[in-house]
């Protein structure tokens, strides 16, 4: 299957009330934020929208709500993390029921699979579900080689791989050694515009949703050849990105957006709030970046 997505493509994150339950009135407002600025497509239900926390319903409703206020705009592809064929089945039909035009689907979080057990994972959802599929690399225990990608890209529905994990040299031989209608996004948060000029056709990255507008004009830099607009917005951003890679990274992200004037909610348990002093590291990388001013934390 050829593939035409290419860009920037932020994961929303999932708005939740204290209660855990899904404020749909905020995710609505905080897609309208992302689709301001040019971005090329919208994730839902990813690792940044806490996916794995989510339900098959949730996720459908998730995508339903997307479906609505992106209106066409931009495709949506939906995040499913889950620890079988079965289930990942059954997200799939979901999200392909509620309007998503891509699936972007993790391997399995345990018993180290071999290259065996994710071909036949992925031929699976491939023959169930008829959408494209983006394979998400980022498995610390299933990780997905340059190697096992080759035969991953025979099957049917797959177009290509967001590659994370921080591993830019498996991304670079994936650029090289792929199909050329194969797509190779980047997920290599703090090193964005090395991967673009090595090859990526874009990003799906948690940055990407804190920082969407610097993250798009990095993006057209690298499009238009200038390297070194693209290398002056990496050090204005990478603050930031070093905040947010650590444990706890959805409420991280959240409390990016929240100090950047947007109520996202709270993350789902067992995921907690931050400490002050993380919030207060949040934002003095925020100030860094130059996306909020230099003003005592609320």
């Amino acid at each position: 299957m050829v593939n035409k997505l290419r860009g920037i493509i932020p994961p929303a994150v999932t708005t939740f009330n204290s209660d855990e339950t899904i404020n749909e009135e905020l995710f609505r407002e905080h897609l309208e934020w992302l689709l301001q600025s040019n971005i090329a497509g919208i994730s839902i239900g990813g690792s940044t929208g806490e996916g794995h926390a989510l339900t098959a319903e949730e996720t459908r409703r998730l995508i339903q709500i997307g479906k609505e206020v992106i209106d066409g705009r931009v495709p949506i592809i939906a995040g499913i993390i889950r620890d079988s064929t079965k289930e990942v089945i059954e997200y799939a039909h979901a999200a392909k029921d509620a309007g998503a035009d891509y699936l972007m689907i993790t391997p399995i979080h345990y018993f180290r699979p071999d290259d065996e057990a994710h071909v036949a994972f992925y031929s699976a959802i491939s023959d169930a579900v008829d959408l494209p599929i983006i394979i998400y690399n980022v498995v610390a225990t299933a990780v997905i080689t340059p190697e096992c990608m080759a035969r991953l890209a025979e099957i049917k529905n797959v177009v290509g791989i967001k590659q994370s994990g921080g591993d830019i040299h498996a991304l670079n031989k994936m650029v090289l050694t792929l199909p050329k209608e194969q797509t190779v996004w980047s997920a290599v948060d703090a090193l964005l515009y090395p991967t673009y000029a090595l090859g990526a056709e874009g990003a799906i990255a948690a940055l990407l949703t804190v920082l969407p507008e610097l993250c798009v004009e990095q993006w057209e830099a690298c499009e238009r050849g200038d390297y070194e607009r693209a290398k002056e917005i990496h050090y204005q951003m990478l603050p930031v990105w070093l905040e947010m890679d650590k444990t706890n990274m959805p409420a991280r992200t959240k409390e990016c957006l929240r100090q950047r004037g947007f109520n996202v909610g709270v993350p789902r348990g067992p995921l907690n709030v931050l400490s002050d002093a993380d919030r207060e590291a949040i934002r003095q990388a925020l100030v860094s970046a130059q996306v909020i001013k230099d003003e005592v934390l609320n």
